[in-house]
């Protein structure tokens, strides 16, 4: 019995619930998106899902993003903004892309996973923040772009589900 086997694998921690489920339902192959093996979806926004994902040769942990195929020229656009992105000096708070590619009709973006829960999520759960905390992230989220503004690259994606808190509380923006 498929469904018996994905439980046991999944008990025994090779697989995660999601990883079995599509490997019951025959989608195996399309957890593979380029060099990345899709863990869990941990979510999904009008541009397309997100994923906790691991690297197949480094085995760390990263955030694939899976766009809708359109046009070739995404894809070398976003690898021109990677390339823009890798020359600017590192910032405390910002996650930079690692990588771009197209892999089983779709095209994906990549971040190294940062644990913590997004801006959009805190607040869905716990509700509104507490009166200083809003100050404190403001402050700590307007010098996150500035590498960005430096080099004359638009970030774009400052928005609370691309805010993410860290497990200690920083707010951390990718790039």
């Amino acid at each position: 019995d498929a469904e018996a086997l994905g439980d046991y694998l999944v008990d025994l921690g090779l697989l995660t619930r999601y990883q079995a489920r599509r490997a019951v339902q025959g989608d195996a192959r399309k957890l593979l998106v380029g060099p990345y093996l899709l863990m869990e979806p941990i979510g999904s926004g009008g541009m397309g899902t997100v994923f906790k994902a691991q690297g197949r040769s480094d085995k760390r942990l990263y955030v694939v993003k899976l766009l809708p195929l359109r046009n070739q020229w995404n894809v070398r656009l976003a690898r021109k903004q990677i390339e823009r992105f890798e020359t600017l000096p590192s910032q405390e708070g910002v996650v930079p892309f690692v990588d771009v590619g197209t892999s089983n009709a779709q095209h994906y973006l990549v971040w190294p996973f940062v644990g913590g829960q997004t801006l959009e999520d805190r607040g869905r759960r716990n509700g509104p923040l507490p009166v200083p905390e809003p100050a404190r992230l403001g402050c700590q989220l307007a010098a996150a772009p500035e590498p960005c503004h430096a080099g004359d690259v638009v970030h774009g994606f400052l928005k609370p589900p691309h805010v993410l808190l860290a497990y200690h509380g920083s707010p951390r923006l990718p790039l």
